[in-house]
């Protein structure tokens, strides 16, 4: 588990978390960014148990990463939080994305 109290996916490559939060879709997110040789649905699958009660979306709808990019993946939200998972056309790892955030300014 990181510092953040959110769950990290056993045996990741190493990793990068941004040093203050950010606004990510309006709300101020500290991100954590990493990546994994197992499969998106074995990745997936294990944050579905390790987040209950998550809900869980198409990473490409409302997507942190613009038309542009089609993934195959998955988001999973729970309250303010949420993570990625997801590979590219061509990928050769899952990508794993942690948001830890507080939610809009009052």
């Amino acid at each position: 588990m990181l510092s953040s109290g959110l769950p990290l996916y056993p045996g990741v490559r190493g990793g990068i978390m941004d040093p203050v939060a950010r606004d990510t879709l309006g709300q101020q997110c500290t991100h954590f960014a990493t990546d994994s040789p197992a499969p998106l649905e074995t990745v997936v699958s294990w944050y579905r148990k390790a987040l209950p009660g998550a809900i869980e979306g198409d990473v490409n709808k409302n997507s942190l990463y613009g038309s542009y990019f089609k993934l195959t993946g998955h988001r999973l939200t729970r309250g303010d939080d949420f993570l990625t998972v997801y590979r590219t056309a061509n990928g050769e790892s899952t990508s794993i994305e942690l948001f830890k955030c507080a939610g809009p300014p009052k």
